[in-house]
């Protein structure tokens, strides 16, 4: 268990269950455990940037810190930096200034602060605030654009973490198959059960302004826009709607054959490892996929994660909404792989199939299972007529691989 969780634990704020489930969803949408306890509804930003000033020793920075921000000395650290250390300054506190970031900063980063900031580090306050807030802080002021996982998706709390409230289990047979000497098996984990309540008293040090008394504003609540909503902004023309933010190049990796392949698939130490084997998988094995690419399904959309184009396109980042007729919604009823001809497309799964690069031939939607949960599903282009034999295969690795890694982050 994570060193938050086990004081958390340990503090009597949350159980055991709780932290597990985030660990859990942790596997599947990344970011920090604090932040997946915040989106599963366990704690509020502020009751977790409390958590966190606890563990790291630093001052909590707070909603309403943040309400009395000064746009002054926010203008004086460049982008670049704040970008680079994920800092955002807030106040001056007499002679002193008061910094947030979402991880504790080295002595060289505060000085690199300070003199832009136009003081000794000797003045700064360093506190800690939780990584969506920073985000959130990042975008407004420096326009650096969150990540689409930082964004919110349509839907409930509620259907999300049903998913991530028992360890998975794996097929026997398909796990023995699978299985390399360095895996470990773990049993399951009961239920998650409410959270409690948490006291709102603010933690900045003596000398920083009052925060403002009464309704606050706050911060801009901004949900995940989905190529539904692209399409809303930019009607006239594909172009528009697929260019978007680019998923982050990498490099590949080979496998000798498939079956290697499937293993190193469940094999892999993290979420990123198992993603990335999965697309590699595909671009090595299933010869006529033009472009693949992974999503994740959080609330009523699945978000764009990772992916490859045999042209080298650059795929967009992007989310496709669940709660509208097309090819995604119809994988989770029906839990198994559809195709559809670009002539015979929606208007949003025709857009889906321009992300990918292609304006003809077909779509393939696979689903990634966990158990009966379908928790993501990759997205193939492919010329019409020919057929994507092993897609299933590596989807099936691909869902026990990520089973495992949310059994192992129970234990």
């Amino acid at each position: 268990m994570a060193r938050l969780g086990e004081m958390l634990v340990e503090d009597g704020l949350l159980t055991r269950e709780q932290v597990a489930e985030a660990l859990r969803a942790q596997v599947m949408w990344g970011g920090r455990v604090g932040t997946n306890l915040v989106e599963l509804g366990y704690l509020t930003l502020d009751d977790l940037t409390k958590a966190l000033g606890r563990l790291h020793g630093l001052p909590a920075a707070l909603r309403s810190h943040f309400l009395r921000a000064e746009s002054s000395l926010q203008r004086r650290l460049s982008a670049r930096l704040a970008e680079k250390y994920a800092v955002v300054p807030i106040v001056r506190a007499g002679k002193r200034m008061v910094i947030a970031s979402e991880m504790p900063l080295t002595p060289a980063a505060q000085k690199e602060i300070a003199n832009e900031l136009g003081c000794t580090p000797a003045l700064l306050v360093p506190s800690i605030a939780a990584e969506l807030r920073i985000k959130f802080q990042l975008e407004h002021l420096y326009r650096i654009e969150r990540d689409p996982r930082f964004l919110r998706a349509n839907g409930t709390r509620s259907e999300d973490s049903q998913v991530f409230q028992l360890a998975p289990r794996i097929d026997p047979a398909l796990e023995a198959q699978l299985m390399s000497d360095e895996i470990s098996v773990v049993t399951g984990i009961p239920q998650a059960v409410a959270r409690p309540n948490m006291d709102d008293s603010d933690a900045l040090p003596p000398g920083a302004p009052e925060p403002p008394r009464g309704p606050m504003d706050g911060e801009r609540r901004r949900y995940l826009k989905t190529l539904s909503d692209l399409l809303k902004d930019h009607p006239e023309h594909i172009d528009a709607v697929v260019r978007a933010k680019r998923l982050a190049a990498r490099e590949r990796t080979t496998f000798p054959d498939l079956k290697t392949a499937t293993k190193r698939i469940f094999a892999g130490n993290d979420r990123e490892a198992v993603a990335a084997r999965a697309i590699d998988a595909i671009d090595g094995f299933i010869k006529y996929a033009s472009a693949a690419m992974l999503f994740v399904v959080r609330g009523k959309a699945a978000v764009s994660w990772i992916g490859f184009c045999r042209d080298a396109t650059e795929l967009p980042a992007i989310a496709v909404p669940l709660d509208q007729h097309g090819l995604f919604p119809a994988v989770i009823s029906r839990k198994t792989t559809v195709r559809g001809e670009s002539g015979n497309l929606n208007a949003l799964d025709y857009l889906l199939l321009a992300s990918l690069g292609s304006r003809f031939g077909d779509l393939v939607v696979a689903p990634i299972k966990v158990g009966e949960h379908i928790i993501a599903m990759f997205a193939v282009a492919k010329p019409g007529g020919v057929r994507l034999d092993d897609l299933e295969k590596i989807a099936e690795a691909t869902g026990a691989a990520f089973a495992r890694l949310m059994r192992d982050a129970s234990r």
